[in-house]
């Protein structure tokens, strides 16, 4: 990616000045470095008002196994759980 911004570099300083398109340089080779290494992570928020009781603040409800049925014995799974909402 870097040396893609490079590449277009007087294209991406028609819409920017030349601080911003270096500072995106210096996040694109810091993140290539990152990932390379093994270092990246990602984080994830999930905000709610209070107001809305009905809201989950997590993400089990994706990852949940419904019960197995007479229809599919063991971890076979006849439907997809309903997520109520």
């Amino acid at each position: 990616m870097v040396n893609l911004a490079r590449r277009h570099a007087s294209a991406c300083l028609e819409d920017v000045d030349r601080a911003t398109y270096r500072t995106w340089l210096l996040y694109l080779a810091g993140s290539a470095v990152s990932f390379e290494e093994g270092l990246t992570s990602v984080a994830q928020l999930l905000l709610a008002r209070r107001r809305s009781p009905r809201r989950r603040l997590s993400r089990t409800y994706m990852t949940a196994r419904p019960p197995a049925t007479r229809h599919s014995p063991g971890a076979v799974w006849a439907k997809r759980p309903r997520i109520p909402g």
